[in-house]
């Protein structure tokens, strides 16, 4: 098992830099590694290049919604959801997300990327791991909305992983 830690520093984000981490099992180091390097691929890499470095680049890996918030609109840049330890069907983290963003209305969000992480692993319909992290820090008021949440499946092994960014919305008749 291999758990591999990426780090992005930009001027635009609200921390200091934003860390993303991943593990991986494997028979080998690299195959753990790449595995871990993998699932960075498909829950993270999408929303930090679209929404960070090159605007537009990922629309067919991203999903985007604006988001208002008292401080100023956002564009929420979303990878799709991951699934992890069951083959099994899980609902859309959709409503979960909702409710997550409606917490985050009373949080002071300057004009900066923020980033928001959530891994949520259960067994046996019952909350084993509850990490929601707003710019790579541990957010209680997203921990305490995800912990009301239903488990995705009522038996068996899961865990869901969401991965996006907040981007500062560009006023009306501007172009980036």
């Amino acid at each position: 098992m291999a758990q591999v830690g990426f780090a992005v520093s930009h001027p635009a984000l609200a921390g200091r830099r934003l860390v993303e981490s991943f593990a991986g099992p494997g028979r080998t180091w690299r195959e753990a590694i790449m595995g871990a390097v993998h699932k960075f691929e498909r829950g993270s890499l999408h929303p930090i290049v679209d929404g960070l470095l090159r605007p537009g680049t990922a629309p067919d890996q991203v999903e985007r919604e604006r988001y208002e918030h008292p401080g100023g609109a956002f564009e929420l840049v979303l990878e799709a959801q991951l699934v992890l330890f069951t083959d099994r069907p899980v609902q859309g983290a959709g409503p979960l997300l909702d409710h997550l963003l409606a917490a985050l209305r009373p949080e002071t969000l300057p004009r900066k990327v923020h980033g928001l992480r959530v891994f949520l692993a259960y067994e046996d319909g019952g909350l084993q791991t509850n990490e929601v992290l707003l710019n790579s820090e541990k957010w209680p008021a997203g921990e305490a909305v995800t912990a009301q949440s239903p488990a995705p499946l009522p038996d068996g092994s899961v865990a869901i992983r969401l991965f996006g960014l907040l981007v500062p919305a560009e006023p009306p008749g501007t172009f980036r």
